[in-house]
């Protein structure tokens, strides 16, 4: 069921807005306490999601985080299937979505500039 209404909240029809944001490496970071709640994602999954969202990949994050590939490989089996997605491609692109969809509700919030 919570899966359901993410996925209604991430593809709402309603308007869409587009933030593109140059040079900024927190440009698509999604809060990781929303990982939490919407996917039960623990840490070091949200963060490994968070890296994936902003174009790491599994060798690279894996080089920052002095950890093996193999073990964010392991990590990434039980992102994708807390989130539902079967190819990493899948999960980048839900993610995205989901990080729009903030963006969106956020700037939705926001009062109007003068």
């Amino acid at each position: 069921m919570r899966l359901q209404k993410l996925h209604d909240a991430i593809l709402d029809p309603g308007p869409l807005v587009m933030r593109v944001v140059h040079g900024n490496p927190d440009a698509s970071s999604l809060p990781l306490d929303l990982l939490w709640r919407a996917f039960s994602l623990t840490e070091p999954e949200a963060l490994l999601a968070e890296a994936l969202l902003n174009g790491a990949t599994v060798a690279d994050y894996a080089k920052e985080r002095e950890v093996s590939k193999q073990t964010l490989r392991n990590q990434l089996v039980g992102v994708m299937r807390k989130t539902g997605t079967r190819r990493q491609s899948e999960l980048v692109s839900l993610l995205t979505r989901l990080a729009l969809t903030c963006l969106w509700r956020m700037f939705r919030k926001s009062p109007p500039r003068a």
